[in-house]
């Protein structure tokens, strides 16, 4: 019952964090793409372009932070956040309006105010203790039909045990042990063996049962199996996004072409034609070369989770191919989702290596 009311907690407070991220996502990520066209000063595009990638990786952090998924240093976070702060507000209080000729208002701080949940959630995963162990290591078992399953994590294994398919005596090897050992040997499950040891009216375990989440076919060729598809559907999405966007870069630095080659609409509103046309020579070709990086990012991660490695890679690829700056948003959106969801499944997150 309380193991029930805190999954469900933890899933309230996922919900009510992506209703307020993804907005927030997307409202920076246009903020900052569009509001240098918004303006005539001949500076304002490259601060503009700076900003959004100094904010970027505070997004994916953001993205991070709801999925408590650990990437990178801890480290890296902690320098950057407080360098992040120190940009967004010499940015947004003293550059901006430089730049932009624009007189600071006590207004512009509703801004800020609206971002403080974004702030702190920045904080928390910068400054979160991850448990080494949770992340770091992995165990293999050996069933009741003598077939080897896992790797496993700390956490999948105290379910197994839990639900009866994995008693004291199974036989368990960790991450780079030699020897199989019980799983009574192991102290970090001291805890779980005792809490069922006390409980009454204990069901008897399943000793022919294989886990649950790997079928008699092997766990790591079920997992390859899962993956195959959002892979393949990253990997062709960034290729496209590669080339479309690596060619207009490549033809607005050397020729000076625009980077929308079709006729403008007659009805179009007036600052959205005199952004697409200034999209032309060397900023052009910058901005292109800069989103196909951002693809090339997404097919490295889609590489990656086609192949099972670089859990964390594998993750955030599949969010950035959900944001508008990365892949054909229509195209990436449901692609990234896929990903994200066959990624979270125990079955294929364990075979991570």
């Amino acid at each position: 019952m309380v193991r029930s009311q805190i999954s469900s907690m933890k899933i309230l407070r996922r919900v009510l964090w992506c209703i307020y991220a993804w907005p927030i996502t997307l409202l920076l990520l246009s903020s900052d793409l569009f509001a240098g066209y918004q303006h005539s000063g001949n500076y304002v595009i490259p601060f503009a372009v700076l900003d959004f990638l100094i904010s970027l990786p505070s997004l994916v952090a953001l993205h991070l932070h709801i999925w408590d998924k650990k990437f990178f240093h801890p480290s890296f976070w902690k320098i950057y956040t407080f360098l992040f702060y120190a940009w967004d507000l010499s940015f947004n209080v003293l550059i901006q309006p430089v730049v932009t000729g624009e007189k600071f208002v006590p207004a512009n701080l509703i801004a800020p105010v609206i971002l403080l949940p974004f702030y702190v959630a920045l904080f928390r995963y910068a400054f979160r203790r991850w448990d080494k162990k949770e992340f770091a290591a992995t165990y293999t078992i050996i069933g009741g039909d003598q077939k080897q399953y896992g790797p496993v994590t700390a956490e999948q294994l105290r379910q197994w045990f839990l639900e009866g398919r994995v008693t004291a005596h199974t036989q368990v090897k960790a991450e780079g042990d030699a020897e199989w050992r019980p799983l009574s040997a192991f102290p970090e499950f001291a805890n779980a063996l005792a809490a069922k040891s006390a409980a009454p009216g204990t069901p008897p375990p399943l000793p022919s049962a294989a886990p649950p989440s790997f079928p008699s076919g092997g766990g790591r060729e079920a997992a390859l199996q899962a993956v195959r598809g959002p892979a393949i559907a990253l990997i062709a999405i960034a290729s496209l996004g590669i080339a479309y966007y690596g060619l207009s870069g490549l033809f607005a630095l050397f020729h000076g072409g625009m980077m929308f080659h079709h006729e403008l609409p007659p009805n179009i509103p007036p600052q959205l034609r005199a952004f697409i046309q200034g999209m032309r020579g060397p900023m052009a070709g910058v901005i292109s070369l800069g989103i196909a990086a951002v693809n090339g990012f997404v097919l490295l991660g889609a590489i990656n989770l086609l192949r099972l490695r670089n859990y964390g890679v594998a993750m955030v690829a599949s969010i950035v191919a959900m944001l508008p700056c990365g892949c054909c948003c229509v195209l990436g959106l449901p692609a990234g989702i896929w990903a994200l969801v066959t990624l979270n499944k125990p079955e294929v997150k364990s075979q991570f290596g």
